[in-house]
């Protein structure tokens, strides 16, 4: 028996901190979604909460996309100084062997067979300064290779030499032009990448308002293992919750008065009746929320139902209405039979009214 009393009273403190920490959490998050809502509202393009969301959530994907491209972009420009200086070298190594070429095409020019060719076979579009030069040395050095495959005593003693130079000529050619294709692609890679970013930029601007307003909610969202995302519910869902909530936190609160203030305990406070009382506090705060929002309070008083009324007047609401839930129900009691009588009941209680001269004598004093 004493373990069960134990494990109640454990279940009882869990369930307190519980409804705390949800209520506070509800609270906090009305309040911001309020001055969201009301910061928006300024705005001509505002439409409402569920689509700002989205534009705010699509800005934020844009944002991050472009943190992404930027890093992708800084980590590109070593590659792309690396193939430069590579280029560079490559060109520089192939002038070298070009210098070369001129005396051997001197040399074996005219002899027999042989004819250079100075001057490029084909009109190729887009060569410019190196490129054309490199192009023209690159028929040159074809036509002289030609020449000694053709003429196998083309150069005599020397022969080997100037086919040596020719093999290296070539190939620092080759080396040149994929170092150009190299460094052409990287120009590019992020002239394509540059132009995404700009992309990404002008979606995000045209998303900014909405994103720099909901940034105070980021901090609200729960974690991603969290089975619900309570930012992602329009406000009105969020005040039926709080209300809910507030009942709870209300019944709570008057529930750990009476326990730690005993004097004051009218009835004794059950362990076992604990989640009762406060999820009773709960329902009777929606029951509350409902009527007022409903305008029904108004059949049977002076009370006003307003749309428009902030959060913090149904939190107040929902907290009274749970802390005094038995008085509260009484209320809506009364109200219930004042909105559901029927006019042979009042008909009834004037006659018997009539009939009581004591009753009638009541009714006068009062």
């Amino acid at each position: 028996m004493r373990r069960n009393n134990v494990g109640l009273k454990v279940s009882n403190v869990l369930l307190s901190l519980l409804v705390v920490a949800i209520f506070l959490y509800l609270l906090i998050l009305a309040m911001a979604q309020d001055q969201v809502l009301e910061k928006l509202s300024r705005s001509s393009e505002f439409a409402n909460y569920s689509a700002s969301l989205l534009d705010a959530r699509n800005a934020k994907v844009h944002d991050e996309e472009i943190k992404r491209l930027a890093k992708i972009r800084q980590d590109r420009k070593a590659e792309v100084a690396r193939v430069q200086n590579a280029a560079a070298a490559a060109e520089l190594e192939y002038q070298r062997e070009a210098v070369r070429l001129d005396s051997v095409f001197e040399k074996i020019d005219g002899k027999g067979d042989c004819r250079i060719i100075r001057k490029p076979g084909l009109a190729v579009s887009g060569l410019r300064g190196q490129e054309l030069d490199r192009h023209t040395k690159g028929v040159a050095l074809a036509s002289a290779q030609q020449c000694f495959d053709v003429d196998p005593q083309l150069g005599g003693d020397a022969r080997k030499t100037y086919m040596a130079i020719l093999a290296r000529a070539q190939s620092r050619t080759d080396l040149a032009v994929e170092a150009d294709i190299k460094r052409k692609a990287e120009a590019q890679q992020s002239k394509v990448l540059q132009d995404e970013i700009a992309r990404q930029v002008k979606d995000r601007n045209k998303l900014d308002p909405a994103r720099i307003q909901f940034t105070m909610l980021e901090s609200l969202e729960p974690p991603g293992w969290f089975p619900t995302n309570f930012v992602n519910y329009p406000p009105f869902i969020v005040h039926v919750l709080l209300t809910f909530f507030s009942g709870m936190f209300g019944a709570l609160l008057i529930t750990m008065v009476f326990v730690v203030y005993p004097s004051k305990l009218r009835e004794r406070v059950s362990a076992k009746l604990y989640y009762k009382r406060v999820f009773l506090g709960g329902l009777v705060a929606v029951t509350v929320f409902i009527v007022l929002t409903g305008g029904a309070s108004i059949l049977g008083g002076g009370e006003v139902s307003e749309n428009d009324s902030n959060v913090m007047s149904f939190t107040a609401i929902g907290l009274l209405a749970g802390m005094f839930s038995d008085t509260v129900a009484d209320w809506l009691g009364a109200r219930a039979k004042k909105m559901f009588s029927s006019g042979d009941d009042d008909d009834d209680d004037g006659k018997r009214g009539q009939d009581d001269p004591a009753d009638g004598e009541l009714a006068r004093t009062a």
